[in-house]
């Protein structure tokens, strides 16, 4: 509990990095949601997402490896103790409002995939459709892994089951990276270190 209190300020830094990338996320959907082409319309949103992703991974390991490298000489000067699950806790935090709404959106979709009524349908549709504006980088990418989730004009429930556990294990993959970028700048090991050494 020392530990979040202590670094409150960059878990919400971290949170607002997802915002960001949201909203830009959002941005770069738009125009591609003018294309009639199914094909093209499918492979730019995915592009979309994945670059989106990418940026966000990237803004996220700047930030958590500058400040495994500044611990670690706070460490090495005896002011701070070693901290090695620091990355992950500050993660986990961070993504808390991700995996809430994953959870909310999979239960939900798993009611009304077992035949529920017409209010819990309209309940779910408003919630998986924040969930997914919130995790906005991550749609493109989600919804390429299962079948668009209508069949004719019917609502898929099944698929959307599928889809909003995604919801829930897709942010780990940023508590990894949080995790990781964090760790590297304890060691002040950078990812691609190797790049920049002289033959």
């Amino acid at each position: 509990m020392r530990l979040i209190k202590e670094n409150l300020y960059d878990i919400v830094r971290l949170y607002i990095f997802q915002i960001g990338i949201m909203i830009f996320s959002l941005f770069l959907y738009m125009p591609i949601g003018f294309i009639e082409d199914e094909t093209l319309f499918t492979q730019l949103r995915v592009i979309a997402s994945i670059g989106a992703v990418i940026f966000y991974f990237v803004l996220v390991y700047s930030m958590m490896w500058e400040m495994g490298a500044k611990d670690k000489l706070k460490i090495d000067g005896g002011r701070l103790k070693a901290q090695p699950h620091k990355g992950l806790v500050l993660g986990l935090c961070a993504n808390v409002p991700n995996f809430l709404l994953g959870i909310l959106a999979t239960v939900f979709a798993a009611i009304c995939a077992s035949g529920a009524g017409i209010n819990i349908q309209n309940a779910f549709a408003i919630i998986f459709l924040i969930t997914g504006m919130h995790g906005a980088m991550y749609l493109g990418s989600i919804q390429i892994v299962t079948p668009f989730p209508v069949v004719g004009d019917l609502p898929n429930y099944s698929n959307y089951l599928v889809q909003s556990i995604l919801y829930i294990v897709v942010p780990l993959i940023s508590v990894a990276v949080v995790y990781f970028s964090y760790y590297l700048g304890t060691k002040e090991k950078k990812l691609f270190g190797f790049l920049s050494k002289k033959k």
